[in-house]
């Protein structure tokens, strides 16, 4: 099903500047069933308990959203990701304004940018009534994952052979991302 949210933001530039175009919704089951190939995750954790195997970096929870915000888009330059982009959540709060039926469903957008409009339209992160959940973004690589997490930070999972590079150290000096 193809959802078109309207705008997400007025007016300005840079990354809060966007305007979130179209997504779809998809199929739970298919879609985690496709994680669960390549990341075990223990029963009643955070999936992001099964990305052991990957290199963990982070912002803490007193880092602004725009910066937030920021190192995620910026990842897509980085990485060289590609469409389509995933977002999905560890199904505690789930995404806002969707409904019951389609609460906690993965969803498909086509870039960072879009991504990063919709956790900020729809995820419960740094939430006034305390609604929490870890919103995932990852591509069809499954080999990095950004998460806004519900302790109201951010981390990057990545396998370590794509953080090696010096263009990667220098998007983490840029973005003040940490090991």
């Amino acid at each position: 099903m193809r959802y078109t949210p309207g705008p997400i933001w007025r007016g300005g530039t840079g990354p809060r500047a966007s305007i979130a175009t179209a997504m779809d919704f998809l199929n739970r089951k298919t879609f985690f069933t496709l994680l669960k190939r390549r990341y075990s995750v223990p029963r009643h954790q955070y999936f992001w308990d099964a990305l052991d195997g990957l290199k963990e970096f982070g912002m803490p929870s007193r880092t602004s959203v725009r910066r937030l915000e920021a190192a995620t888009i910026d990842l897509e330059k980085l990485l060289e990701v590609k469409g389509p982009v995933f977002l999905f959540a560890d199904h505690i709060a789930g995404w806002a304004g969707f409904g019951e039926r389609r609460r906690h469903s993965p969803l498909n957008v086509d870039d960072l940018k879009t991504a990063v409009a919709m956790i900020r339209q729809h995820a419960y992160f740094r939430d006034k009534d305390n609604f929490i959940d870890n919103y995932y973004i990852c591509d069809r690589t499954f080999k990095w994952f950004a998460v806004f997490c519900h302790e109201k930070d951010w981390h990057l999972f990545i396998v370590p052979s794509l953080c090696k590079s010096h263009k990667f150290e220098s998007w983490t000096a840029k973005h003040g991302v940490r090991v």
